[in-house]
């Protein structure tokens, strides 16, 4: 007959069965995660000594940072799979839990560095870095990193929190295993929501700033598609007014895929580098368009920002027929504005014989800005030489421009007499 603990208790004449005393929670599982860890920061440091020796790219040196660099990356896999082990067998979670996070800190640390040269729009031809911005991992592990340590807490404390309101209610003790079922689900809820709240804004503004230094894999396409225009706008007034935001900005609106609808409501906006870039945006995405809109905006210049009025006046110069460049001219007497300051440009370097019976009534036109430019584009349209250069309506003119607007007089009379 086999003796147990109950059977010797009913020998004694015991009424209940004896219960051995339960085993305190130790630490050996999250010890030796610790110990498996602190190798990898030797194998880790041994390959980094090593490389600093005989350099980066040595025959004798690459083997060696090679192996260190896996034996580190396994060594630590492990012991974050160990520390893991060692919180479901209801170990002390001190030591596991801190392992944990200084694992998943190694982890963020490299993706986080990844968003230095996105910012600075640095092509790397590393496939690495590809790797990294194809797979999105700037956003997902610093997020799973982060979120899952808030969803865990969050988890732990409301399981905690109702197996504590159970027992005041004379329920049975929770097991272990419908903790882990309350605690995995928890989690999970919590990381969903945490997810839909924090994932959209930076995963946006990551696909569009990683366009310009790599090929737009399936995530930034699904990404730019998919994202509403208010995360969209969001993410534009992220990018700040420093030193790069001009230039982020810009990034955001030519490769972010804004619509339509947004880009054209650009064009009224107050701040002009927005204008220009919304401008630059939509006319790359419809290039069909660009005259017929230039044409909408010179007809009521009024309802535009600046560099718009500009951008369009210099868009009608440089591809309008002579009739839709003429139908700018009989509002030109009222400049300087910057619909017709870019008009006057353009026309500049876009010299055409056919628009000069269009020009030549301007030298006589009363406003003297007006007539200014006029002499200015006809004397690049006409071959006639300019010494003067243009200034501003309020500047009185002088005896100088007087003689070259002459001189522009006589060209036009010989070129339209040809």
């Amino acid at each position: 007959m086999t003796f147990t603990a109950e059977t010797t208790a009913r020998k004694d004449g015991l009424t209940l069965p004896v219960k051995p005393n339960p085993v305190a929670r130790g630490h050996r599982l999250g010890r030796s995660a610790w110990i498996l860890h602190g190798l990898a920061y030797l194998f880790f440091l041994s390959a980094w000594g090593v490389m600093l020796i005989l350099g980066e790219s040595t025959e004798e040196s690459q083997p060696v940072q090679g192996v260190g660099g896996a034996a580190a990356i396994v060594l630590s896999l492990w012991s974050l799979v160990l520390s893991i082990r060692a919180l479901i067998a209801a170990e002390r979670p001190v030591l596991p839990v801190l392992n944990i996070a200084l694992v998943l800190l190694e982890i963020t640390a490299p993706c986080v560095a990844v968003w230095w040269p996105l910012l600075l729009n640095y092509r790397a031809f590393s496939p690495v870095y590809e790797i990294a911005l194809a797979w999105g991992l700037p956003v997902f592990v610093p997020f799973m990193s982060f979120g899952s340590g808030i969803a865990a807490l969050f988890a732990w404390w409301l399981t905690g929190r109702a197996e504590r309101r159970g027992q005041k209610q004379g329920q049975p003790a929770w097991t272990q295993r419908r903790r882990w079922r309350w605690g995995v689900s928890l989690y999970a809820g919590a990381l969903a929501m945490l997810a839909c709240l924090i994932l959209p804004l930076p995963l946006y503004i990551f696909a569009a700033l990683s366009a310009s230094v790599a090929e737009k894999g399936i995530l930034q396409n699904i990404v730019l598609d998919t994202t509403p225009d208010f995360i969209k706008l969001i993410a534009y007034n992220q990018m700040g007014n420093g030193s790069r935001g001009p230039s982020l900005k810009y990034r955001m609106l030519q490769d972010g895929r804004l619509s339509d609808a947004l880009l054209l409501s650009f064009f009224h906006h107050k701040d002009n580098s927005l204008g220009n870039a919304a401008w630059a945006a939509y006319t790359n995405r419809h290039p069909e368009q660009r005259l017929s809109r230039a044409m909408e905006i010179a007809a009521s210049p009024g309802d535009f920002n600046s560099t718009v009025q500009y951008i369009a006046g210099w868009e009608v110069a440089m591809d309008g027929s002579p009739e839709q460049i003429g139908a700018l001219f009989p509002t030109a007497g009222f400049g300087p504005d910057p619909l017709h300051d870019g008009l006057y440009q353009g026309l500049r370097y876009s010299p055409s014989k056919e628009l000069i019976p269009q020009l030549a009534p301007l030298l006589d036109c009363k406003e003297l800005y007006a007539r200014r430019m006029a002499t200015h584009i006809l004397a690049y349209q006409t071959g006639a030489t300019l010494t003067a250069t243009p200034q501003p309506g309020s500047v009185p003119e002088t005896a100088q421009e007087m003689s070259e607007l002459e001189t522009v007089r006589a060209a036009v009379k010989k070129a339209t007499q040809r």
